[in-house]
């Protein structure tokens, strides 16, 4: 095969032929152009009209208007058409609507395509180029009750080119191209419109926004990929995510990985007040745990001390405290009282009371946030 280029003036100069060109010249053309590698399913042209969408659960489905490309050749429709569907005697009976160009009538028409009486699956394309070619626009199941069951199957004509950003409209800023719906359509631009928002599916949506619980795989969150005040995974850097990106309570015990401990029942006498006696067993909320270490003084002719501690952040509700006594003989005690969500007060006993005695204590509280 040599070299050639069209389309010239057809007067037998350089690769004008004076015969001119054939249909087939044009085709290829056309082929060559919008369908370079989708040749077996792509054809529907987007934006004409309804993009030659089928429509309908009985008989007869709609084409709506549009236009397409089949192998090369060009097909129009300027208006919805009805095409019928034989009802099945047998049982369900899988079928296509397909844009089907017939060499020997010279035509490209939208027809429907039938598997077998009661055969539910749906028929294979018929593509001999040069002689039958079909592309396709929807397939469905058809039960003897005459009930339709319509899949979408266009494919839609891809010019023959690379993209280059350059091709695009201009964008909002902060923005990315893709298609937020949960169907095939135009692409448009998803704008992040806070600072520190994820690119996630929520629900049927793509878009920006925080990355709720679904999002983070079980066991994921690991002592490495917490940063202070944040939180990481695996598919990311050590310390790339910050709070603003996670959405608040979306990290709960199910999440947590090696070396996160789990929060993971409690026992008590009250769903919300975690110091209430009891035996009943509860699944925590949101855990705030918060902890310290204090100096208790006693001084000369007492035997207690007392320091109040006030939590830096005040819990819901009275949470569980334990303290710890560092550096004591085995007859001082530590004993805590009056908890309330917001502190306690932290009690050391010594056995005499003779003198200025300072002790240190550490403490730890847990309850719901």
């Amino acid at each position: 095969m040599t070299e050639v280029s069209r389309f010239w003036t057809t007067n037998d100069t350089g690769d004008g032929p004076a015969a001119g060109y054939t249909a087939t010249n044009f085709y290829d053309f056309l082929r060559r152009l919008l369908i370079p590698d989708g040749e077996a399913d792509q054809g529907v042209l987007r934006g004409v009209g309804s993009e030659l969408a089928v429509s309908g659960s009985s008989s007869p489905l709609a084409v709506a208007a549009g236009a397409g490309i089949v192998y090369g050749l060009f097909y129009e429709n300027p208006a919805s058409l009805n095409l019928t569907v034989t009802t099945p005697i047998t049982g369900t009976t899988g079928g296509r609507v397909n844009l089907k160009a017939d060499w020997t009538a010279q035509t490209v028409r939208a027809t429907v395509q039938m598997n077998t009486d009661g055969n539910a699956a749906i028929p294979a394309l018929v593509q001999t180029a040069g002689s039958e070619w079909s592309i396709p626009l929807a397939t469905f199941t058809i039960t003897q009750a005459g009930t339709i069951t319509l899949t979408d199957a266009r494919e839609y004509c891809q010019f023959a080119s690379i993209f280059e950003a350059t091709m695009l409209d201009a964008l909002a800023g902060l923005s990315v191209v893709g298609r937020s719906a949960a169907s095939e359509g135009a692409a448009a631009a998803i704008t992040a419109s806070s600072d520190g928002q994820a690119l996630r599916r929520s629900g049927s949506t793509l878009g920006f926004g925080q990355i709720a619980t679904a999002g983070i795989a079980d066991d994921a969150i690991t002592v490495d990929k917490i940063a202070d005040d944040a939180v990481g995974q695996d598919q990311i850097a050590d310390n790339a995510i910050g709070t603003s990106q996670i959405a608040a309570d979306s990290v709960d015990d199910t999440k947590a990985g090696n070396r996160v401990p789990q929060f993971y029942r409690r026992q008590g006498g009250h769903a919300s007040i975690w110091s209430t006696v009891g035996s009943t067993s509860y699944t925590p909320g949101a855990v705030r745990m918060q902890g310290g270490a204090i100096t208790v003084t006693i001084t000369t002719g007492n035997s207690v001390g007392t320091t109040a501690v006030t939590f830096p952040t005040a819990f819901s509700y009275a949470p569980l405290v334990l303290v710890s006594l560092n550096l004591s003989t085995t007859s001082d005690t530590v004993y805590f009282d009056n908890v309330t969500a917001s502190g306690f007060d932290c009690k050391v006993r010594r056995p005499g009371t003779s003198g200025e005695q300072s002790f240190t204590v550490t403490w730890l509280a847990a309850g719901a946030e």
